[in-house]
């Protein structure tokens, strides 16, 4: 089962953005938890986008 590509696309838009908006308020404060955490969830919401765009463009 295939899912939409618009909902995706979103969903992981906010997951990346949500990814870096942590990954900067646990480096303002000093939490490297926090700031892993974050740039684990923005770096596999980026692989996700470039899945879907990859998709999209049919390579």
């Amino acid at each position: 089962m295939r899912i939409p590509a618009l909902p995706a696309r979103i969903a992981a838009w906010l997951f990346f953005l949500g990814g870096l908006t942590g990954a900067i308020l646990g480096i303002a404060g000093l939490r490297v938890e926090i700031t892993v955490a974050g740039l684990i969830l923005a770096c596999t919401a980026g692989l996700i986008l470039l899945k879907i765009r990859a998709d999209a463009h049919g390579s």
